[in-house]
This record gives C-alpha cells, structure tokens and sequence, in this order.
C-alpha cells in the first residue's frame, strides 16, 4: 500500500514537468523529502535525476550526490553500500566546492551526514550546524516554503546545541 501512494505521489510530480523545462527543483525537492524516509522513492528519486548530467549545477548535484548515498540503506552487499556512500558523497562534495555557501546544498550533507555510521569518518556537521544556524537565524524562510522545511528538519535531527536550538526557533 506504501508502494502504491508513493508511487501515486511520483507520478503526479512527474507528470507536472513539461516538455520545454525537463523539471523543476520543487519536484526534487518534495521528491527529497519522501526519499528520505522510503527507500523505494529514492530510487525512484535516483532514477528521475539520474536522466540529466549536473556537472555545473551544484544544487542538483548535491541532490543527486544525496540520494545516491541514501541508496546505501537498501543495499545488502557491503561494498555496494560503500560504492553508493562514496559516489554520493563524492557528488555532495563537488558540489560544495561549486557552492561553499549555499545553504540547501550545505543542509543536504548535514541530513545524510546525521544518518551514516560514524566509521565512515565523514563529518563536517559541525561547520554545517553552525553555518545554518547563521544563516537562519538572520533570514527568516517564508511561510510554507522549503526553507522553512529545512529549519523544521534541522531543528527536528540536527543534534543541536540549545543556544543554536533557540537561534532558530525564535523566529520560526
């Protein structure tokens, strides 16, 4: 029945694409955030972003990069789980250096960095805990929009501090 409502929810994204602009990263972005939860939308996610080459858009990259990582949860070999952990994160990583200071892109390696084992020795979410709560705690998202989401997901995972925790919150 998950399956069936997930695959409901893809279609629906997809068939809001046109033919003249190939996606829009609202449909990344909502297609993230089942991803991140269910393992079938992310390869679904996968799959859909795997159909355009992202070299120098850094944010799609970054989404790419992420979902490739997350495919290391289903994967039952442990060299699989490690090829998809290093591909994507590798793709997170480019696209940082493309974008050091764009906050989705920097938001999306905090989320897959707070879901890996610590052995993997990828960790920089202190830098990224620190520059989000920056950059939130001085520009307020809009009501309903994805930044806001990313608050509400950083406040919700992101093992914060309880000054960082009230930076956020007061405005949200």
């Amino acid at each position: 029945m998950r399956v069936l409502f997930y695959l409901y929810v893809f279609i629906g994204i997809s068939q809001s694409v046109t033919y003249s602009q190939p996606f829009s990263i609202d449909t990344v972005q909502k297609m993230f955030l089942y991803a991140m939860e269910d393992d079938d939308m992310n390869a679904a996610l996968y799959r859909y972003l795997s159909q355009w080459n992202f070299t120098d858009d850094a944010l799609l990259l970054a989404y790419k990069g992420s979902s490739r990582a997350m495919m290391a949860r289903s994967a039952t070999w442990p060299a699989t789980k490690y090829k998809y952990f290093t591909e994507g994160r590798d793709n997170i990583e480019k696209a940082i250096q493309l974008q050091p200071a764009h906050p989705e892109i920097r938001f999306l390696r905090l989320m897959i960095q707070l879901h890996i084992p610590p052995f993997l020795k990828y960790n920089t979410m202190e830098a990224d805990r620190e520059f989000l709560v920056q950059y939130f705690g001085k520009k307020r998202p809009a009501k309903g929009s994805f930044e806001e989401t990313m608050v509400r997901l950083i406040i919700q995972y992101g093992k914060l501090s309880a000054s960082q925790k009230a930076m956020l919150e007061k405005g949200y």
